[in-house]
């Protein structure tokens, strides 16, 4: 077994195309085995999160839903599951997450710690605010933009802070240690952003004319009025994009602290280090802004990064999901899995010593605000709807793209031109290995049940 520490980093919501703007991070990954067609399972944080440490699809572990509108019934497999922190502590591993979510995503840690969050002071006008008729609020929320921090559970400082603490505490052991950043989960450092001046390119164009007032016109659901109350009626789209943009470089900017704290420490050559996201974000592509629902390539494909001891730096070509990263991490460790039938993803280490993987498709859903679920196989990408009430979007009230939806991604990478009725044949199949897909899933669920009640025994 290779005694490497393991450092996870997760930063909420990053897309993959921003990868290339943090300053830090780009020079990182000439370090690293970069995934360039990495996917996240998912584009909600429960669910993904999950899947991410257990090698499992969100079916097979049975947690599909996200915050408040997780049921009982959903995490009646959770307690089977094997989380990578639960085999590495049967190792002698001291296991550590900092972030807050709580819930089943403490299990397997020793410890499990939460930054505390700061409580920016309120100004005089937000005080006001609170003693003034809904039509006086209404007009001044039309020209000052909101000041909060309202979505973000901790500062990307004081993540960063507590993890070399909780390093420097752990120092001689081997360690498995959990970062959660969730700067880049809206709102942003929206406030800091504005009162900095701070500008910042977006991945895409936007219309430098529209406000967030302008979003009516299009978006008919209560999301608008979300963005309109964390943001201000009259915020440029442009400047919220910024903001996110800004965050992102300041998680940037811990994470190279964390990587030189390692550095100094000299851990980081004995150190596994992954870099990825739980999921995307969409700036305003099909129409979903600020937000994460859908799954079009914005909020699905995700950055990888895998810093390995003694392994150069190589960028891997194919299709990576987060399901492959438990494989693929006990591998290099020299570790087996203790019931390797049971997992979902595959593990990448001989597709990492020849740049190209041979996963031949990936596999999404969500289930937060519509419920779709999605295939990427070669050149096409099918999202399917069960229904249309299950395609309608709670968040926007209509159908982003439609019940079914294929797209050809060689010729139409940006998902605009859905060819389903031109090409229904394909469709078809594509719809036929989604089912099967889904059904394996639901099987798996149940025998991973099944053996843990046989192991009690």
């Amino acid at each position: 077994m290779n005694p490497y520490n393991i450092v996870w980093i997760v930063i909420d919501a990053l897309r993959r195309d921003v990868l290339e703007h943090m300053q830090f991070l780009s020079k990182f990954s000439a370090r690293c085995v970069v995934l360039e067609d990495a996917y996240s399972v998912t584009n909600t944080t429960d669910p993904s999160l999950t899947s991410m440490l257990s090698g499992l699809y969100p079916l097979t572990h049975g947690v599909v839903q996200h915050g408040e509108r997780v049921e009982p019934r959903h995490l009646a497999c959770v307690g089977a599951v094997d989380f990578i922190q639960k085999i590495l502590k049967k190792l002698g591993y001291a296991t550590a997450a900092v972030d807050y979510l709580g819930r089943w995503h403490r299990i397997g840690f020793d410890i499990y710690a939460s930054p505390i969050r700061r409580v920016e002071k309120r100004t005089a006008v937000s005080t006001i605010k609170k003693l003034l008729p809904k039509r006086v609020k209404m007009l001044i929320r039309r020209v000052v933009p909101a000041r909060t921090r309202l979505g973000l559970p901790y500062l990307a400082e004081d993540a960063t802070e507590l993890a070399m603490k909780i390093i420097g505490e752990l120092e001689g052991k081997r360690f498995f240690l959990l970062v959660h950043y969730w700067d880049t989960h809206i709102p942003y450092r929206f406030s800091e952003c504005v009162e900095h001046g701070c500008s910042f390119e977006c991945p895409h164009a936007i219309d430098a004319r529209y406000r967030v007032r302008d979003l009516s016109r299009w978006v008919r659901g209560e999301w608008v009025k979300k963005l309109v109350d964390t943001f201000g009626e009259a915020t440029l789209l442009n400047a919220i994009c910024s903001a996110y943009m800004y965050s992102a470089a300041l998680v940037d900017r811990e994470i190279e602290k964390l990587v030189s704290f390692l550095e100094q420490r000299k851990l980081l050559d004995n150190t596994i280090m992954i870099v990825t996201s739980d999921h995307g974000e969409s700036l305003g592509e099909h129409g979903i802004w600020f937000d994460h629902h859908g799954l079009y390539e914005p909020s699905v494909r995700v950055p990888l990064l895998l810093h390995i001891p003694g392994m150069d730096h190589r960028r891997v070509s194919g299709f990576a999901q987060h399901v492959d990263l438990v494989p693929t991490i006990l591998s290099v460790l020299g570790v087996k899995h203790p019931r390797p039938e049971t997992l979902d993803g595959e593990d990448l280490t001989a597709a990492i010593e020849v740049g190209s993987t041979n996963r031949s498709l990936v596999y999404a859903e969500e289930a937060y605000t519509e419920r779709k679920f999605m295939l990427r196989e070669g050149r096409y990408k099918y999202i399917y709807s069960p229904t249309p009430e299950a395609a309608l979007c709670r968040y926007c009230n209509t159908v982003h793209g439609g019940i079914e939806e294929l797209y050809d991604m060689d010729r139409d990478p940006l998902e605009l031109n859905n060819i389903a009725d031109q090409q229904p044949d394909i469709a078809r199949e594509m719809r036929k290995k989604l089912e099967a897909m889904t059904r394996d899933m639901v099987r798996k669920r149940v025998r991973i049940k099944l053996l843990s009640t046989h192991a009690k025994r």
